[in-house]
């Protein structure tokens, strides 16, 4: 992968040096600062792409990370972060209205202008990226992999799950350990880790989103504000924290095995 792509998604070294801790600590702090500033819109309901687009810019402060927010035709659609190889940026995809039906919500070009958790979702999930190089450069590395469709794939269907999976989370954990071993088992032992490593980092931050998004969601008392949300939202970071720390126990154990392996060819 070429540096010049990823000087377009994260900051520069002399930004992000530091241990992990100090790197998340960092983009948690931005995260606050990114919720202070937009906090207003959504009590007056006035949430505009442009404008979400601009106060990130400016919090972010770095003209070598391109930064490009845009509108969901669906509004009822996921939001999420995609890197742009191409132009290159790294584009913010959040839902706006489309429709009358949602009016009550939502103006034309607008997000659910009472639903701030969509948004710092993303902003977390933006800044951990920035002040992670190593986790950015891993993604665009292995996005070039022949198997990139499967190893997505797999991740969406098993590694991410569904809201549900967290009202039985052990058992849903054990089927998910199991099924990604059967996944694991064809590749190579340089490919398991790399796609370990992958699924690991996605899981850490999906974990921290969540935790964040809620809390923000917390600070609005509406409709949407109500406590089974809420505590869904909770469930989930709880369960990708799960998920984090099941993939370590693994990746440590197929590290382990692999020298294991060397030492005695040697």
């Amino acid at each position: 992968m070429s540096t010049d792509i990823i000087k377009n998604f994260v900051y520069p070294l002399n930004v992000s040096k530091g241990s992990v801790q100090k790197r998340m600590t960092r983009s948690s702090a931005q995260a606050w600062q990114y919720f202070d500033t937009t906090f207003k819109y959504f009590q007056n309901g006035n949430v505009k792409i442009k404008t979400l687009e601009k106060d990130m810019r400016n919090i972010v402060n770095c003209s070598a990370v391109k930064i490009d927010f845009l509108g969901q035709k669906k509004a009822y659609k996921p939001s999420f972060i995609e890197f742009d190889n191409v132009n290159p940026v790294m584009r913010v995809v959040i839902p706006v209205a489309d429709s009358l039906n949602w009016i009550n919500r939502i103006a034309f070009g607008k997000i659910l202008n009472k639903n701030p958790e969509m948004l710092n979702h993303e902003a977390l999930h933006l800044f951990d990226l920035i002040n992670n190089p190593k986790i950015v450069k891993r993604a665009l590395n292995i996005a070039k992999s022949k198997d990139f469709k499967e190893i997505d794939e797999f991740y969406t269907k098993h590694m991410y799950g569904k809201f549900i999976d967290t009202e039985q989370m052990t058992g849903s954990l054990l089927k998910t350990e199991k099924e990604l071993k059967k996944f694991l088992k064809k590749r190579t032992p340089s490919h398991r880790i790399n796609i370990l490593q992958y699924y690991r980092n996605h899981c850490l931050l999906e974990s921290r989103a969540y935790n964040w998004g809620a809390k923000c969601q917390q600070k609005f008392n509406t409709e949407q504000n109500c406590q089974d949300s809420l505590a869904h939202l909770f469930r989930f970071s709880i369960f990708f924290k799960k998920k984090y720390e099941m993939l370590n126990r693994l990746l440590f154990e197929t590290i382990s095995q692999e020298r294991t392996n060397l030492r005695n060819r040697g």
